[in-house]
């Protein structure tokens, strides 16, 4: 959520205080680039009017489990329901959360479409880099980012009840 959201985070140590944006924290699966002297000691997410924001995740066999997909997005809107910037990141289906590069393109500047919401779904697949596990193989993986992608998405574009 932190990616798609954009965050920083702020890190101390002995040698000094540093930001570093949520998307080049992780450098693998459970690695970062943290010294082993150094600590979080905040995180920062910018504000941003007409935001709408949620996660939602796929794990079949209990809500315990790992995700085989999880996704976090971003969507900002205008005051006539057009979309002026998106984020959308993927978890589960790379060796780190990865942002879909092809998520604004496919949605800024527009109330999305069913065909803007196909698009953002083949660049959620274009950006997943699973492997196969326990979870599911590759392709499998691969096709749940793109629907869950464009399910997430979907929430936050559709206008809601009451304005």
């Amino acid at each position: 959520m932190l990616l798609a959201l954009g965050a920083v985070v702020t890190v101390s140590g002995p040698h000094g205080v540093r930001q570093i944006p949520v998307g080049e924290l992780l450098t693998g699966f459970m690695a970062t680039v943290l010294q082993p002297d150094e600590l979080v000691v905040e995180v920062g997410i910018p504000p941003r009017a007409g935001r709408r924001d949620g996660y939602v995740r796929f794990a079949p066999n209990s809500a315990l489990d790992f995700p085989t997909v999880g996704v976090a997005a971003e969507v900002v809107l205008d005051e006539s329901g057009v979309v002026t910037a998106a984020r959308v990141a993927l978890g589960g289906v790379a060796p780190t959360a990865v942002l879909v590069a092809g998520a604004p393109a496919a949605l800024v500047g527009r109330r999305p479409s069913a065909g803007d919401l196909d698009r953002l779904a083949e660049a959620a697949a274009e950006a997943a880099a699973p492997t196969d596990d326990q979870r599911g193989s590759v392709e499998y993986k691969t096709a749940m980012a793109a629907v869950w992608a464009r399910r997430a998405v979907a929430g936050l574009v559709t206008p809601r009840r009451g304005g």
